[in-house]
Parts: C-alpha cells; structure tokens; sequence
C-alpha cells in the first residue's frame, strides 16, 4: 500500500516539532542539562514511600561509567480521555552517551510484568497512570520513571509523551513516512481515527507486504500498534522503525532549525519536562548524526517468556534477571566500540530477483547491525535461485562477512572469497529467490489486544 506524500502546509509546521521532540528524540539527544550526567544520577532523590512487605529488592544502578550519559524516556499513550485510565503502550529508553556522541534504544514490551513502587505488581504500561491515579509526587512521569529504576537500574532523567492524536498529525503534517517493510503485516484497519472502534463496519483488512512503503498517519498509527499475528516484541521493532523514519523525513523537511520560534506551540502538543534551552543545543548534531551511531535493543523471546496473573490476563516475565541485567549493560555500551562502525566496510546490495524493492529492504536490515550498505538496484540477471555474498576483501579478523550472512541467512556454499586489492566495494549481495527478510518476527503466543 502507497500513498503520496501531500504538501507541506505552513499552518501545521508546528506538529513537526512535535516529531523533533518527542517522537524522534533520538536525534536531539547530545543536550538536555548543563548537569553532568553523574552528577545528576547522584543527586537525583529519591522517593520515599511505605513499602510492602512483600516488595521485591530494587535492582541496583547499572553504572554509567566515565562516560556522560542522559536517559530519555519516550512514551506514545492511548490516552483519548483524561477522565478514564489509559495505558503508555510505547515505552522506549533512549540512552545518550554525548562522550561517545551515541543513541541506544531499549523497547520494553507494554505487558512486561513489573513491580511499580507504591502500588504492587502489574504490567508496566499502568505505572504512568498509577502515579496519576495515586498522587505519587510529581504525577505519572516520576511514577513510572522510578517504576523503571526499581526493575532495571535505569535513572531517567527526562520524558517526552505524545498521544494518538498527536502522532497521526506528525505524521500527516510530514506528508507521510517511508517506512521498509521486511515482514508482511496484515490486520484490520481502522478507516479514520475518530470512527467508533468498536463498530466492525468502521474497519477494513490490510495489507503492508514486504518492500518499501509511504504511509500516512492512520496507517502508520496502525503499523505502530497491530499485533494481530505478531507479538509484543515484533511491535516493539516496528515503533523503533518509525522513530528512525520520522527522524529521516524531519530532516529532509529541515524543521529543525525552527525550534526556538514554535516551542510555544510543540509544549501544547506534547507532555515534556524539557526546556527550550534543553533541546536547543541538538540541532548540529541531529542533522549529522547517522544511523550507525543508533543502536536499537529490545526484550524479546531470548529474554522474556509468556505467562499469566491470578486472574488470567496475559503477560511478560524474565526468563532470568541475570539477561535483563545484560541487555541494560548492552544499552549502555557505545556503538562506536564496534569496530565494524569505526571503519564501516563498504557493501553494495543488488536485487537478483524481479521482487521490488528487496535491495532497498536488504540494506536497511543491515543497516540496524550498525553497518552502512548501499542498495545500487537491480544484478545483471533477476533469476538468481540463492542469495550471494561476495567477500572481496580476504579478511577474517574484523571482518563483516559473519555478520551479513547470518543477518541476511546466506548459505555457506553461497559465500564467494575473491580478494581484490583494486576492489571498488568490499562486499556484494546478490540477492536471490530463497532471500527471506522476515527473520524478527518470532513464532509465541499472542496476548490479548484488549487486555
């Protein structure tokens, strides 16, 4: 499904900014405080409350290191009433490290089972409202930031939370996203957003295949929540996707350097406890930051397993502590450590198949390993039966080749070492019929929607 970009009007400039802070804050994140972030995470108090007795032991700081780090919770809400309770089904950790000028991302999935301080179990998409609910100190945010401190050793140290409404109009206001599709996504789809969600008639079926899409901003709000035939974690992904999507087409549209003249109009769009003067100092950076210095990480499958309340609803526990522990502690490790991202290998994709586009959905897989592939379209023949990987550079120690055929599922008898002193490229794929892209959508159990 394609869909035109409209133009961009001059009235509606103002949700765009809401993209440059909220929905992509990964692209401003090299500023926030003029307060080291040691000394922030020192100083920070904490919450004093009567716990319960059987509460379980807050999980220790992950150190931050030497390195000056901000943690940035960002969070997309169901919230279309502020008389009812609603849920922050988007929870994302961004990790700026501005020693190592780097992004991390940790999805946490929004049925993951927690314990939320002053209230008792229960799943992590509640804490905010808990806090609202509870007249925790502060309200939601500091509810549900330390809801995050006592299950993962994360200090937060700034939020920024969008509602559906503002994301469609993000979104349209951009003109639409482009987004690459790598699994096939079919579910039914709300026609407009202010139709009665209850009422079947106001629903159509839908379907994204693989390849490269525009999407709109009710599409795009549907790509972002469906879990029909997929999972919490698979979703996780997709929301990552659209912050990399929106961040690229903010760019192109250079709103950037308006911040200063619409931040009265962006804090009515978005909750945030950030100042002008916190975001202010992203811009140089948001416009030269790519994306082999963001690395995405998630909870899923490896470390998280489904299981249910006393009362049957669906949830996400820790297949073990000790693998949340080392996801956290992989978050905080810089992506320019790899060595792979210090000196990027040059990889050109060509489609050796008449399927469109897969070149283009190729290199972007790739490209989220930290690597940066170029796709230079169609081979020389579109019959290749398997893909071909083509190792021009004879090296092992270091070297890219691993990683491209476990990511792109490259058979061995397939992979050709051929070193050329006067090579042009260091690798080549050729893609082939038996390529398959959809290798992140993994086979559990589905929890409820509605729970």
């Amino acid at each position: 499904m394609k869909h035109h970009r409209r133009p961009l009007h001059p009235a509606r400039l103002t949700f765009l900014l809401t993209v440059a802070l909220g929905l992509i804050v990964l692209a401003m994140g090299f500023m926030l405080s003029q307060t080291p972030a040691a000394e922030a995470q020192d100083n920070a108090p904490t919450p004093t409350f009567t716990p319960f007795p059987w509460a379980p032991t807050p999980v220790p700081l992950v150190p931050r290191g030497d390195d000056d780090i901000i943690n940035i919770l960002l969070l997309g809400t169901d919230l279309r009433s502020t008389t009812e309770p609603f849920r922050t089904d988007t929870t994302i950790i961004m990790s700026v490290n501005r020693t190592a000028q780097t992004v991390s991302l940790l999805s946490i999935p929004r049925d993951y089972y927690v314990w939320i301080p002053g209230w008792n179990w229960g799943k992590v998409n509640t804490a905010y409202w808990r806090g609202d609910y509870n007249k925790w100190p502060g309200g939601g945010f500091p509810a549900l930031a330390y809801t995050i401190e006592y299950n993962f050793g994360v200090r937060i140290d700034s939020y920024a939370l969008v509602d559906f409404n503002g994301f469609l109009n993000v979104i349209d206001t951009l003109g639409g996203v482009t987004i690459v599709v790598d699994c096939e996504l079919a579910s039914y789809k709300l026609r407009a957003y202010d139709l009665d969600e209850s009422n079947d008639a106001n629903y159509d079926w839908t379907v994204l295949p693989v390849g490269v899409h525009e999407l709109d901003g009710i599409t795009a709000l549907w790509y972002a929540r469906s879990r029909l035939g997929t999972n919490d974690w698979e979703r996780n992904r997709r929301q990552q996707a659209l912050l990399r999507a929106i961040w690229r087409r903010a760019r192109e549209v250079d709103i950037l350097p308006r911040i200063p003249e619409l931040w009265n109009d962006i804090t009515q769009t978005i909750n945030t406890n950030m100042t002008l003067g916190d975001v202010f100092g992203l811009v140089p950076l948001a416009l030269t930051l790519d994306e082999s210095r963001i690395e995405s990480h998630f909870l899923g499958p490896d470390q998280l397993r489904f299981s249910s309340t006393s009362g049957g609803a669906s949830i996400l526990v820790p297949r073990s502590y000790d693998v949340i522990r080392a996801t956290v502690e992989n978050m905080y490790s810089p992506p320019t450590q790899n060595v792979l991202v210090q000196d990027p290998p040059r990889i050109e994709i060509l489609n050796g198949t008449e399927n469109a586009d897969w070149e283009l959905v190729a290199a972007d897989r790739l490209s989220w390993e930290g690597l940066l592939p170029f796709a230079n379209g169609p081979a020389h023949s579109t019959d290749f039966p398997n893909t071909v990987l083509y190792d021009y550079t004879g090296q092992t120690k270091g070297s890219a080749r691993d990683v491209i055929q476990q990511v792109l599922k490259i058979r061995a008898e397939d992979v050709i070492v051929a070193p050329d002193p006067d090579r042009t490229v260091d690798y080549r794929v050729i893609l082939g019929a038996s390529y398959n892209s959809c290798t992140y959508n993994p086979a559990a159990p589905v929890p409820s929607e509605r729970e």
